[in-house]
């Protein structure tokens, strides 16, 4: 009979104690919540999490990011990360999860972690205000470690209005990487805009004027050396007017950025401009300064 009466206390108790966990409702955890009550809402919410990994159902519920919010308010980052992740694997985090991983592995300077982290929340939430603001890290990103046509796909999703330097000359070395010349084109002449001392961009103008001068010159002169009549030199004439004065265009811009920074290749060029407009004695100073280490 004594046996009986333990047994039965200790069932009792047992009962009493699921009883008492089986009471405990993701509403209890809500109000925790909105009462700032941090402490409250993360037990309960452990306990609910506890539940629901011993019934096969982590993947129905909002419990892990709303324990993150709890442990984050409460000042705890490291359990808010390892909540938040659990949100994220089971595929209920919500955008603002996803901000949070990012700047906690900015944080903690985990450059892969946090790239992950972006790509998810630019995977899952394309739309939401989140990634708009995030984005450009993520551009930042793909630019610095040479992954061009990824960054080009996330360039067209960044809001206009941020679209400023820094950013712009990144997109600008997209472009020329990409060998797209007319987006670069538009790109230099923005960054131009933004900045006149530019020299990347500097640089990039300099080079088109170059080309574009360059081909007129090579075309009007094999076309003359094909037919060499009065009508044909009169066109020629013409035609060396017009990449005269994109040389001329080359060389301010060449000539302003070799000042801001002495460099072989750039001395070469405007060589080569000053031996197309016959001018030796200038020529031979930047091609000596060319060959300068």
């Amino acid at each position: 009979m004594r046996k009986l009466i333990i047994f039965l206390s200790l069932f009792a108790i047992a009962s009493c104690s699921t009883l008492k966990k089986s009471s405990i409702s993701p509403s209890d955890a809500d109000k925790a919540l909105n009462d700032k009550n941090y402490s409250k809402a993360l037990s309960i919410l452990e306990n609910l999490i506890a539940t629901y990994e011993a019934n096969g159902t982590s993947d129905t519920t909002l419990a892990y990011e709303k324990a993150g919010n709890a442990a984050s308010a409460l000042g705890d980052t490291l359990k808010a990360e390892r909540y938040y992740k659990m949100a994220v694997y089971h595929q209920t985090a919500t955008a603002p999860v996803y901000v949070f991983l990012a700047n906690y592995y900015k944080k903690m300077d985990n450059l892969s972690k946090e790239v992950m982290a972006l790509e998810g929340l630019a995977e899952r939430y394309p739309s939401s205000a989140e990634a708009e603001k995030m984005y450009s890290r993520l551009f930042t990103y793909y630019a610095t470690t040479s992954q061009w046509d990824q960054a080009a796909g996330i360039w067209m999703k960044i809001p206009q209005d941020q679209k400023v330097l820094p950013l712009l000359s990144d997109w600008l070395n997209v472009c020329i990487k990409r060998k797209d010349t007319e987006a670069a084109d538009i790109a230099a002449q923005e960054v131009l805009t933004a900045d006149s001392q530019n020299r990347s961009a500097m640089l990039w103008k300099a080079q088109r004027f170059y080309d574009k001068g360059e081909a007129r010159y090579q075309q009007e002169m094999a076309d003359y050396e094909k037919n060499k009549t009065h009508a044909q030199y009169a066109k020629l004439t013409k035609g060396l007017e017009f990449a005269t004065a994109d040389y001329q265009s080359a060389l301010k811009l060449f000539e302003k950025a070799f000042k801001m920074q002495s460099e072989s290749s750039v001395a070469l060029m405007i060589s080569n401009i000053y031996a197309r407009f016959g001018d030796e004695a200038n020529s031979r100073k930047f091609r000596r300064l060319s060959e300068l280490k």
